[in-house]
């Protein structure tokens, strides 16, 4: 099953990286338009281009969450896939270089990564990677099972005084 996983996590990265393909050549199409005179012509032209980018955006940011949840699917139930009688092991180096985070949102690394082990990150590590922005808390986020991670960082933001983020988590916390 692990095989399949890994197999079904490459598709998406090969489909978010044909998407990103289409988002380049949009992009020099779009530099093209600009260099014509103003016209509602051009205009239309700008639309459908930005739009068709954003549509692409919005699919590979739900490939690459999709990737994502199946690599934390496999890493929390490694060892009852392991036991699945097809005596397949987790390859993790087939994660690195797949995903990374950025503070802009996720995205697709390097082609060629350079092979190295997966860094493993403390709490208090992640709780910074979550406070600055780098890892969202949502559905796929590390500690989304434990109300005491959730509390700290509402004490967190409650201090700087964020509330909107307060509120978001606390919507969050009501949808979980």
């Amino acid at each position: 099953m692990i095989k399949q996983l890994w197999e079904t996590v490459e598709l998406l990265k090969q489909h978010v990286q044909k998407n990103l393909n289409i988002i380049y050549e949009n992009e020099k199409e779009v530099k093209e338009f600009l260099k014509e005179p103003v016209s509602e012509s051009r205009s239309q032209k700008l639309k459908v281009k930005f739009q068709e980018n954003k549509l692409l955006i919005i699919e590979n940011n739900d490939f690459i969450r999709l990737q994502l949840y199946i690599i934390h699917l496999i890493d929390k139930y490694r060892k009852p896939l392991n036991n699945d009688n097809t005596g397949e092991q987790i390859n993790e180096e087939n994660i690195s270089g797949n995903i990374s985070v950025s503070g802009s949102g996720s995205q697709i690394a390097q082609q060629n990564p350079v092979k190295e082990e997966p860094k493993t990150y403390t709490r208090e590590e992640i709780f910074d990677l979550t406070i600055s922005g780098q890892i969202q808390y949502d559905y796929l986020h590390p500690f989304i099972d434990d109300n005491d991670f959730l509390n700290e960082l509402m004490e967190y933001f409650i201090k700087t005084e964020d509330y909107e983020m307060c509120k978001r988590l606390k919507a969050f916390k009501k949808e979980k």
